[in-house]
């Protein structure tokens, strides 16, 4: 499943209650689909001397690679550090790391600049590289098809903001302050159902949106490529998929199918009255209901064993 996989997006989030990293979302950008998203809940990690404890640091070893390129939207090594203490993988990363957050605000200052409804035409490729290293350049004077620029100069943007500003959707951050600790499988979870589901679809969507922002800020697109990569299928890309659930015991994974759905279905447009997300079909919550982690103490508490 990562053997040939050299990108993926990370992406976590803090219990609620003390703040304390719990989740931990990774979404693998492979050539071809099926793409993959693994949920890892850190305070319900199995113990050192069972199996499936080592499969799991097997799986950093192959993704933390030299090679590999891994896209977050803020600091990753900065959001990892704390989980060093349970010993899932080497420390320092050796893999490449984009902050997709931090190269955003460039890319839109040369989007802005090179907008085709606004000028005629590109410069020519050495000319853009010299633009795009010109922190001087106002982009406001040369877009007047794109509301103004609503972040000061090196204010950084929240990933909802850009996502609304870059390609007019709405991504519902609702549930980033919830009680991750509490588990999402639907065996153990102390949360109700509607909150277990809205929060697992979050998960993976949060992921998703640096996933999309990534491509245009890397690869320098303008603001017309990005309009017409979201309308038309392009079979050289990965494209978004529809999500689904499958069994895996320890660790919770989020599978995506093969059958393509539209980016509007994933995202909502954004209007004066921005909707929440649509609650997950009934075949996903039957498919979520299959979901089958075992139950285990906190970490500290293994810890505590291990001591002993």
């Amino acid at each position: 499943m990562y053997g040939n996989c050299l990108e993926f997006t990370f992406d976590t989030e803090g219990e609620r209650s003390n703040n304390q990293l719990a989740l931990i979302q990774i979404q693998t950008i492979p050539q071809q689909l099926p793409c993959f998203v693994v949920l890892l809940e850190l305070l319900h990690l199995p113990s050192y001397d069972t199996l499936i404890f080592v499969k799991i640091k097997q799986l950093f070893q192959l993704i933390f690679q030299s090679k590999s390129k891994l896209y977050s939207w803020g600091p990753l090594r900065r959001e990892l550090y704390p989980v060093v203490n349970y010993e899932l993988w080497e420390w320092p990363i050796a893999s490449q790391i984009f902050d997709i957050q931090l190269d955003f605000s460039e890319w839109l200052k040369w989007a802005l600049f090179h907008c085709k409804v606004c000028s005629s035409s590109l410069l020519q490729h050495n000319v853009i590289n010299d633009v795009r290293s010109n922190t001087n350049i106002s982009s406001s004077s040369t877009c007047t098809c794109h509301e103004a620029n609503p972040y000061r100069s090196g204010e950084k943007w929240k990933l909802q903001d850009a996502l609304i500003y870059t390609c007019q959707w709405f991504i519902d951050k609702s549930m980033t302050s919830s009680y991750w600790a509490k588990g999402l499988d639907p065996h153990h979870s102390s949360l109700s159902t509607t909150t277990r589901e809205k929060m697992l679809r979050y998960a993976i969507y949060d992921c998703f949106t640096t996933t999309y922002l990534a491509r245009p800020v890397l690869r320098s697109w303008t603001f017309q490529k990005v309009k017409k990569f979201i309308s038309e299928d392009n079979d050289d890309d990965v494209t978004i998929t529809q999500c689904r659930t499958i069994p895996v015991t320890n660790v919770l994974y989020a599978q995506i199918s093969d059958d393509k759905i539209c980016i509007s279905q994933m995202f909502s447009p954004v209007t004066k009255t921005q909707p929440e997300l649509e609650d997950v079909s009934d075949d996903e919550q039957q498919q979520q209901h299959q979901l089958s982690v075992a139950q285990h103490s906190p970490h500290a508490r293994r810890l505590d064993e291990r001591r002993r």
